[in-house]
């Protein structure tokens, strides 16, 4: 789809890594423009809305909480070193958590950019107007829990192997996910090792044809009358929960038990996992 990620680079989180001690002492650390709390080793507490002046790079074995704050990066693309507001490159172990990054003042950039990591974690993420996409994972593991994005000018998430990158990129979903953009997930060239995990069956699963072998996983609508179900219908929709139906009979089922009896979509089942952590 998009020819854009990052290639060659372990020059990474250098500057980060070098500026975030785990065993640091110091109470708040700024790194281009945004200040974190790292007096706990381990952990960076973003401690107020900021604007960001280059991509924020996260060592590994860290979390960062967010703490519902945001990243407004103000700056433009100067290589594939520099192409998103928050970047895990070549690390193990990242989490982020209740973060938000608004991309509007951004120029050319992603939102995060995964690149050659693994058990990379994002919770409570929300990514909105970048001009680039929401999320990339590009040669990496990336695990998401409820996951919103919106406005992204190429889409929310692009699974995908940049040139020369042989890890394989993965993206597990969990949660429920939220997408206003025009492309949800979109996955470059499906008979490389690119995988996506929809674990409650969230997506449908189309082929756009921009290139061979693309795969677009495009977020259900939730279901609200019965007509909607009929004609295959069923296939694309989702109970409030987000869940999906096995057939035409068990989503007409759905609505006149749970919508039209009762006026709602019935009770959420919480999910637990080690995310919640």
């Amino acid at each position: 789809m998009r020819k854009y990620l990052t290639t060659g680079l372990v020059v990474l989180g250098f500057l980060a890594a070098a500026a975030f001690s785990t065993s640091s002492v110091s109470a708040l650390t700024t790194v281009n423009g945004c200040s974190f709390d790292d007096s706990i080793a381990g952990v960076w507490k973003l401690t107020a809305d900021c604007t960001s002046t280059a991509q924020i790079n996260v060592p590994s074995n860290t979390v960062v909480k967010g703490g519902g704050h945001t990243i407004s990066p103000n700056f433009t693309k100067t290589d594939n070193d520099n192409n998103a507001a928050l970047g895990v490159v070549g690390m193990n172990s990242v989490t982020v958590r209740n973060l938000t990054i608004d991309g509007t003042a951004g120029v050319k950039l992603h939102g995060i950019n995964v690149f050659q990591s693994s058990g990379v974690k994002l919770v409570s993420v929300i990514l909105k107007n970048n001009s680039r996409n929401g999320l990339v994972v590009n040669g990496s593991e990336v695990t998401v829990r409820n996951l919103t994005t919106a406005a992204n000018v190429w889409g929310s998430v692009d699974v995908d192997l940049g040139s020369g990158v042989t890890m394989p990129a993965s993206l597990t979903v969990k949660g429920i996910s939220n997408h206003s953009d025009v492309a949800h997930i979109y996955v470059d060239d499906s008979t490389k090792a690119v995988s996506v995990n929809d674990v409650r069956g969230q997506y449908m699963v189309s082929h756009p044809g921009i290139q061979p072998n693309d795969k677009l996983y495009t977020l259900k609508k939730v279901v609200t009358t019965k007509n909607q179900c009929k004609n295959g219908g069923w296939q694309r929709l989702m109970t409030v929960d987000h869940w999906g139906f096995q057939n035409q009979g068990k989503c007409v089922s759905y609505v006149e038990h749970v919508v039209d009896h009762h006026g709602h979509h019935g009770d959420r089942e919480h999910e637990h996992d080690d995310m919640d952590d």
